[in-house]
């Protein structure tokens, strides 16, 4: 909550007339899930539209979020913006990312990077490798993030390796040691999920739910960049978790699509290529929607 921003951005547009603003948005407010979200879902909504109006254009990190909120702000440009890789890529051998972890060539390693947050399914995480175990193969969940003792909770019953916090550098090296990488979120994965992008960034075979927040582009490229399965489709997910398992041809061509996905569409030179080719491109509004923006 900050009442103070969206006045901030009108001053500054009232007395630097001459300035621009751009706001880019990655979450605008938090869905009608639970009581607490409801609540703060109410202040959010607001802010976001004050903020919003106070601005000459918008991008959204996600397609269909810019579509949904278009009718709000009549004649004010809006952009579609994905999200890249929040880390480096530091080039390194299974074999040595394996050794720094003390960790044998038969364990098959499942990755997950991020936060303990609702929106990530661990069950689901829990159920793929109780079917890798279910397989008769050693398995194990590389976790790399700071909140190891939660996760670990939400794994019970599976082995599980945590180091906490860690850099950029370390957690790349980490990542080569994964054979697959795990992305189940309620809402589907999209181009706002940087942890993800990750994974393609890396080159890792994903297997990834489809929600409702899951971009056409990332749909299109389900069975090329990674494999997807419904977010209520637990099954489907462990399914497609074995399916790359067992078939090491498949794990090199996902892995392979996914990097070149992620070349194409996601790395920060792209991404800040059209940004500033969007900036550039900015022209005033007419004096209708310059009179429409004002009065709201």
């Amino acid at each position: 909550m900050n009442l103070s921003l969206s006045r901030v951005l009108r001053s500054i547009a009232r007395n630097c007339p001459k300035t621009r603003l751009a706001v880019m948005v990655h979450e605008a407010y938090m869905p009608f899930v639970n009581w607490k979200f409801a609540i703060m879902t109410t202040w959010q909504r607001l802010q976001f539209r004050q903020i919003c109006r106070a601005a000459h254009m918008l991008f959204f990190s996600v397609a269909q979020r810019a579509e949904k909120h278009r009718h709000l702000f009549p004649g004010k440009p809006m952009f579609y913006l994905p999200v890249g890789s929040n880390i480096p890529l530091m080039p390194t051998a299974r074999e040595q990312s394996r050794q720094l972890l003390g960790l044998t060539d038969d364990v098959v390693v499942l990755g997950v990077f991020g936060t303990f947050h609702p929106e990530r399914l661990f069950g689901h995480i829990k159920r793929a490798a109780e079917a890798v175990a279910a397989s008769k193969r050693k398995v194990m969940v590389l976790y790399l993030g700071p909140h190891g003792d939660p996760v670990r909770s939400a794994l019970a019953g599976v082995r599980c390796l945590s180091e906490g916090r860690l850099d950029g550098a370390d957690i790349s090296r980490r990542l080569a040691a994964v054979d697959i990488f795990l992305a189940p979120y309620e809402d589907g994965i999209s181009t706002r999920r940087t942890t993800m992008m990750v994974g393609l960034q890396h080159g890792l075979p994903t297997v990834a739910t489809r929600g409702y927040n899951t971009d056409r582009l990332l749909l299109d490229a389900d069975g090329s960049a990674f494999l997807l399965a419904g977010v209520q489709d637990v099954g489907g997910f462990c399914r497609q978790v074995l399916r790359l398992l067992d078939d090491a041809e498949l794990r090199r061509r996902i892995a392979r699509g996914g990097q070149e996905l992620f070349e194409a569409d996601f790395s920060w030179p792209v991404i800040a290529g059209r940004l500033i080719a969007q900036l550039n491109d900015y022209k005033e509004p007419s004096n209708e929607n310059r009179l429409a923006r004002v009065g709201a």
